[in-house]
Formats: C-alpha cells, structure tokens, sequence
C-alpha cells in the first residue's frame, strides 16, 4: 500500500520540475486516487507548457495546393484530376502543433477525462486546456513508441510530461471491458518500481550535498581482465563519504518474502540477497569492508517487513523496508536513518543546520522583509524537528521560564552551558512566547536568537 499523497512527493522528487511554485497548490491537496493525483498534476503541467508555447515539429503532408511548395506529385494530380480545379497535389513539410509528443498529452489527458477515478474538477481542468489541443491527433496509447522520443533544448521541458504520460498509460494497467478502456485503481508494480528507485535516488542527491550520491555500473572484479559475455552490474543507488560506500537497491514487490511451502518457512528473496552480495563484494576490491549494501523494499501488507543488518565475509548487508503508506516525514526519517546508520552520522542533522544556519542569516541581516519565514518557517521546521514536543515534555526540568531573553547577562550564561536539548527548547519555547504570547516582533529579541542560534549550531 502507499499512501497517495506520498506519490505526488514521490514524484516531485522523480522530475525536480514539480517543485515549481505553480504546483505548490496541488501537494496541500487530498487525493482519494492515484489517478485523480495524476490528472491534476498532468492539467497543471500542460497548462504551464501552453504558457511557453506549444512545441512544434516539421511533418511531411500530402495536400493539393493552388500555390505549390514542397515536392508536385504528377501522378496524384492527374488521378485525382486536380488541375481541373487549378490545384496541384503536393507533398511538402508543415512546421504544427501536432507534434508527437503533444499527441501523447492529449491521448493521455482523453484517458484520464474517462476514467471515474478522477474527480470532476480535474475532468474539468483537463478539458480546460484541451481547448488549445483541437488540431492535435489523438494516437493508440498501445503504440506509442516511447523510445524513440529524443529530447533537445527546444521540448526539454516536456521530458517530465511525458514520463508522466509513460506512468499514467503504462503503469495503470490499460483493460477492455465492454468495448473501452478504463483506468485501473493502481500503478502496477514494475512502474512503480522505476518510480521508488528514482525517488529514492534523487532524495539523497537533493539532502545529501556532503555525499557523492549516483548510479553507477560497479566493474567485476576479475582476475584475470577477461569480462567477455559478463553481464553488467547496475547499481540503483551508490551513496559515498570518505572511504566508506553504500550501495543500495530498491525493490518494490506484491510479496516482500518469499515463501518455502515445504518447511512452512518466509525467507529473504534469494536473488536479490545474491545480487547485492555481488555488487559489494565486487565493489569492495581490496576487502577493506569498507563497502555495504542495502535492500531496500517497499513495506506491503505482510505481517513479517524486514529489518536486519547482516556481518557477510566483513561486510554490511542490510535488508530494510521503507513504508509508504505513512507521513512523508516519516518516509524521509526512515531514508535518513539508514544512511546516517552506516556511515555514522546523523544527515536529518544536517538538514537542520541548514536550516537554522539560513534563520540565523536573516536575524544577523537584520532584514524585516523576511519576518514573515521567521515566524511560520521556522515555526514548521520546530514543529518537524520535534522541538516543541521537547519543551512541552521538559520545561520545569530545564527551568527555561526562568531566563530573561531581554536580558544578556540571563541568558548567556544559561545558553552557554546549556547541552542541545536545552537550546531546542528554549528557541521553540520563546519563539512561540514572542509571536503568540507576546504579540511582537522577533527582530526586538533578535540578539537573543543570534546567540541561541550560534549555540545551537555549535552543539549538532
């Protein structure tokens, strides 16, 4: 199961595009279907590509012309007795709008306008922005010949439409049933496949700038150089730091397990165990062990989701299982955990010094036009990070109504020997103090923030 709000995230993550602030709206949105997720998305992307324009393709049509261009047909002429009406028929090139890939949109977008999944605001979106579509051929989705789509800096910004496309016409599984074709409820498995692993990847590209983060080919590690008829060894994910590496393959299956009838026993899949096996054990040459694996299997319904970490021939092999069908906060903990595991730090930490660093900017700016993310920005990443709850749970303890912030020589002292629970609760509570209790602007307590900040920092 997945959550399916989770795979707006998912494939926002997939194509970067998506974090356009004109999507912004449809990520507040609740979806109870993929399908009604994915019209919105697909009607919002067509109606930017419209903004830009159209693209447009040179195709060869045949017409009879009063004023001839391209290529006469001689032939044609005579047969269809053109020149009677002062025509001649021509074959010529037509640079138009019903391009290949725009064909494919509006194929795809007629789908969904069909399917009853999809709710009638986004039906009627849909056909919003088909108006723009009427010379534009609608095509048999089972044909569409998707690798032979090149792309170039003239439809670059179609590439994310189109594997939108792919996903809506391949994945939800095409059937007949009394003559028409109908949307099936589900991505099926395989699409779904491609989409967890790129998700996954380009999650760690975007969080991870510390780390080298990418999908390599991994060589076989032969003695003696001959790799005739060998097969190649792709890695979904290869997550490197220092002299330590990470390689991480995605599954998403129906069945985590597999299931032995004969001694009524749930085993790890063999294969997928062998193949990362493979991959670290050729990765890591010089036996260092400094090299690990990971499964890393979309949670299904079962009763049994794995999560072990495995000590093979001195390396790492852990098998874990990411659910999909929770909070995407929590789907970001759990990606978070399994890096800063293995590698010994913690990344979602890293984050948050990100974060706190661009707050303590704008205090130090001084800058008031920023109030505004101060106040609600900051306000959220407290709330995510669990700094509320802290204060909430370990006020007294830490006695934090006991500082003054309008004061220095309070709340120096206090912060300077404070450890970073501390400094969490006293930012989150008094920052909550200064804009609901207080009703005034934080910049009045801006030295304060500074302070806490650089504190703050310095202790993660």
């Amino acid at each position: 199961m997945i959550k399916i709000q989770n795979i707006y995230y998912m494939l926002a993550y997939a194509f970067q595009i998506l974090n356009e602030d004109s999507y912004s709206k449809i990520a507040a949105e609740e979806f109870d279907h993929a399908s009604d997720l994915l019209a919105a998305i697909l009607s919002k992307g067509i109606s930017n590509q419209i903004k830009r324009g159209l693209g447009r393709e040179y195709l060869s049509k045949v017409d009879s012309l009063s004023s001839p261009a391209g290529k006469i047909d001689v032939s044609a002429s005579v047969k269809q007795r053109s020149v009677q009406n002062r025509k001649l028929v021509c074959e010529f090139d037509e640079f138009t709008e019903n391009a290949y890939i725009n064909r494919i949109l509006k194929t795809t977008a007629l789908l969904l306008i069909r399917c009853p999944e999809v709710s009638l605001k986004q039906r009627q979106a849909l056909r919003k922005v088909l108006l723009y579509f009427h010379n534009i051929d609608v095509i048999d989705p089972n044909q569409i010949k998707w690798t032979s789509i090149k792309y170039n800096r003239n439809n670059a910004t179609y590439k994310m439409l189109l594997n939108l496309c792919y996903i809506i016409i391949e994945g939800m599984l095409l059937s007949e049933q009394a003559g028409t074709k109908k949307l099936s409820r589900y991505i099926d498995d395989q699409r779904m496949h491609s989409l967890y692993e790129r998700f996954v990847l380009e999650y760690y590209k975007k969080h991870y700038h510390e780390l080298r983060v990418s999908a390599p080919q991994i060589p076989w590690n032969v003695d003696d150089g001959i790799i005739d008829f060998l097969p190649l060894m792709k890695s979904d994910i290869t997550i490197e730091y220092l002299e330590k590496t990470l390689i991480i393959d995605t599954k998403y299956y129906q069945h985590t397990m597999q299931t032995n009838d004969l001694f009524n026993s749930r085993t790890i899949h063999s294969n997928n165990l062998y193949q990362i096996f493979t991959y670290v054990k050729n990765r890591d040459i010089t036996n260092p062990g400094k090299v690990g694996g990971a499964l890393l299997y979309a949670k299904t319904d079962e009763d049994i989701t794995p999560d072990n970490d495995y000590r093979m021939g001195g390396n790492q092999i852990s098998v874990k299982t990411l659910d999909l069908n929770t909070d995407f906060s929590q789907i970001k903990s759990q990606l978070n955990d399994l890096v800063s595991k293995f590698f010994g730090f913690t990344v979602k930490d890293q984050e948050l010094i990100d974060e706190m660093a661009s707050y303590l900017a704008i205090f130090e700016l001084n800058d008031f036009g920023s109030e505004h993310i101060i106040e609600i920005e900051m306000q959220e990443t407290m709330i995510s990070r669990g700094f509320v709850d802290l204060w909430e749970d370990n006020l007294d303890k830490y006695k934090i109504k006991d500082i003054r912030i309008e004061d220095p020589r309070s709340y120096q002292p206090a912060i300077d020997q404070a450890d970073l629970v501390m400094m969490k609760i006293l930012i989150s509570y008094y920052h909550r103090g200064i804009t609901h209790w207080y009703e005034t602007s934080l910049f009045n307590y801006r030295k304060f923030f500074i302070y806490a900040i650089k504190r703050l920092l310095s202790l993660i």
